[in-house]
């Protein structure tokens, strides 16, 4: 089923950039990573619909939506610089990318249960709403927009 979702995403990044993947160079190929990237992470919007231009955008926006893009991303960069050597498919380079994203997964949630446990009632496991008002996101999740809401 992963290798599945993974062909399907590859497959709308490479369509909504109009491209193939047997006529990658770089620069295409790194946007549709990141395009890949954006449909894994962030899979509310229904991408297929867009442009070009228009993903491009949500690219420039991604880092205020999810926090965790930008190491996201950096992380991403290592494991194709570590892979470049294999000279294997755009599909096989994904599917290690999804097959190993817990690891970057677990460090960016164990961050926000840090958060929550500062803000946490003592003894209760709750945090109440007005201590998420109160806290000022950019202290603890830089650049981004706040992440609770009711």
């Amino acid at each position: 089923a992963v290798r599945m979702d993974c062909n399907e995403l590859l497959s709308a990044a490479l369509a909504v950039h109009g491209v193939a993947e047997e006529d990658l160079k770089e620069e295409a190929r790194d946007l549709v990573i990141q395009t890949f990237m954006l449909f894994y992470l962030l899979p509310d919007t229904d991408y297929s619909k867009q442009t070009s231009d228009s993903i491009k955008g949500y690219l420039g926006l991604a880092e205020r939506v999810y926090p965790g893009w930008s190491a996201t991303m950096k992380w991403v960069q290592d494991v194709q610089r570590t892979m470049k050597s294999d000279q294997g498919t755009l599909q096989g380079f994904v599917e290690e990318i999804v097959f190993s994203y817990r690891h970057v997964f677990e460090d960016q949630c164990s961050s926000l249960r840090s958060l929550l446990l500062k803000l946490e009632e003592p003894g209760t496991g709750r945090v109440l709403v007005s201590k998420l008002r109160s806290v000022s996101p950019s202290a603890h999740i830089p650049n981004s927009i706040w992440q609770f809401s009711e």
